[in-house]
């Protein structure tokens, strides 16, 4: 292995221009370097750089093609620097030129071509006074203050954007629930009904509602008959919703008085009772016993499809029926399969159209 070493030519006193300038990144053991040639006639500058590395250090060297010479007669061939530069190139596109980095230096190692040897040029690090290093980061830190105040300006942007995002997200908040209140009145309140049933609800009716009161809630009112009757009687038509202690959910609409008949029949044609589980709305089939009312209960139906008794939130006695009075009712589909029922809580709406 032939290694030799030239003393390095001191940095010029004055600024040199150079008419030819390259760069090649390189990559050597996993760390990457950029290695910059530049030359004129006289002189060729050699500097390495490491990627992303902070604050930069400096390696560089000038070196004329007398003192390339002296470090390796492999240069001894070549009439001009500009010859020089391109055998490097070459060299560099073979990956017969590497760099070596150690503590205090960057090495070029280059493998002749011609007979395999090995030489190296050293490339020494540049030490740096304190000014000369504060100098090298100052533009530095104000690049980085020029991207933090083009960020701060884009934060406060987003932040005005959504502050008006958040005034027309109120505005169309208010707007829709203004819009649903007239539209669905204290349906809207209702603890039973999930919001995307109140248009099931609303097309279940014959016709659109001008006003929907709440007239009842069993949890603010209690859940007594006479209650009901207090509540409810000459107010109508009617949508009674009722949730079990099991979560299944129905109820019926009432076009005619709740008038208490000790357990007589009122005769409607357009009552209905539905199931809001399975969004199923049954029609009446026997007009003459559209509801039965009586001091202690309350229902839908002759035989009760719909059966709803005094103090029904601790009462057992509460039931669903096949009577046929209404379409379809069969198995005790409305309280999912079972007869008996016990009331978590009942609303009751009046309807004016």
């Amino acid at each position: 292995m032939e290694v030799d070493t030239a003393l390095e030519s001191p940095p010029p006193n004055k600024e040199i221009k150079f008419d030819i300038k390259e760069s090649f990144e390189l990559s050597s053991d996993d760390q990457k370097f950029l290695l910059k040639i530049f030359l004129n006639e006289n002189l060729i500058f050699f500097e390495v750089e490491e990627f992303n590395i902070f604050p930069k250090k400096e390696f560089n060297i000038y070196l004329s093609l007398e003192q390339l010479g002296k470090i390796n007669r492999y240069f001894l061939q070549f009439d001009s620097l500009n010859e020089v530069l391109q055998s490097l190139k070459t060299l560099i596109n073979k990956k017969n030129l590497t760099i070596i980095k150690e503590e205090k230096l960057m090495k070029i190692k280059i493998t002749n071509p011609g007979n395999d040897k090995v030489f190296f040029i050293n490339i020494p690090y540049k030490e740096k006074d304190l000014k000369s290093e504060i100098d090298s980061i100052i533009p530095y830190v104000a690049s980085l203050n020029e991207k933090i105040q083009f960020l701060e300006k884009k934060v406060n942007s987003l932040e005005k954007k959504l502050d008006e995002i958040y005034i027309y997200k109120n505005i169309l908040e208010s707007i829709i629930k203004e819009k649903e209140e007239k539209k669905f009145g204290d349906l809207i309140k209702s603890k039973i009904l999930l919001q995307n049933e109140y248009n099931l609800l609303m097309n279940w009716l014959d016709d659109i509602p001008k006003k929907i009161t709440l007239l009842l809630d069993s949890d603010r009112d209690g859940d007594l008959t006479d209650t009901f009757y207090s509540k409810c009687s000459g107010k109508y038509p009617t949508i009674v919703l009722v949730q079990t202690i099991k979560n299944r959910r129905f109820g019926g609409y009432s076009s005619i008085p709740w008038i208490n008949q000790n357990g007589g029949f009122s005769s409607d044609k357009n009552n209905f009772i539905f199931s809001l589980d399975k969004k199923e709305k049954y029609k009446i089939i026997k007009p003459e016993n559209a509801i039965e009312t009586s001091s202690i209960y309350f229902a839908f139906g002759g035989g009760s499809d719909l059966y709803v008794y005094n103090n029904c939130k601790s009462s057992q006695y509460n039931y669903v029926n096949g009577s046929g009075t209404y379409d379809k009712i069969e198995n005790y589909e409305l309280n999912g399969g079972e007869r008996n029922f016990t009331v978590s809580r009942y609303e009751v709406y009046q309807i004016e159209y």
